[in-house]
């Protein structure tokens, strides 16, 4: 039994020391802070946009002719975009670079398409 807690007391050291490692800490600003407008494209298409705060954590605007809708994610260390889905089932997979555009796809339901934006 003790074994058993010893490698879960391992087992859990490793996994918050990753987390640590892929998210933005406190002590630094995301270099992709900032604001980033742009489009989405495919059988769905409208406008984006993205407001990288210093943490990491992000807020998506996606507009198109009959709506708008508002959700949150996560910016890694390495630009990858985590967990950024809207109620609806619409989101972004893909990596933005501290460069003036970046792109990738999007999906929602069977549908998918692409977006890229440019920082302001």
């Amino acid at each position: 039994m003790k074994y058993c807690i010893f490698l879960l007391s391992i087992f859990t050291l490793f996994s918050c020391d990753r987390m640590t490692e892929e998210t933005i800490d406190d002590s630094n600003s995301s270099p992709f802070q900032g604001i980033w407008y742009g489009t989405y494209a495919g059988y769905l298409s409208g406008n984006l946009t993205i407001t990288v705060y210093k943490t990491g954590a992000l807020e998506v605007v996606r507009k198109d002719i009959n709506s708008s809708e508002t959700f949150q994610g996560q910016i890694l260390k390495d630009g990858t975009l985590s967990n950024v889905t809207s109620n609806s089932g619409f989101y972004l997979i893909g990596t933005i670079n501290n460069f003036v555009s970046s792109s990738g796809i999007w999906k929602q339901n069977s549908y998918s398409g692409t977006w890229e934006i440019k920082k302001q």
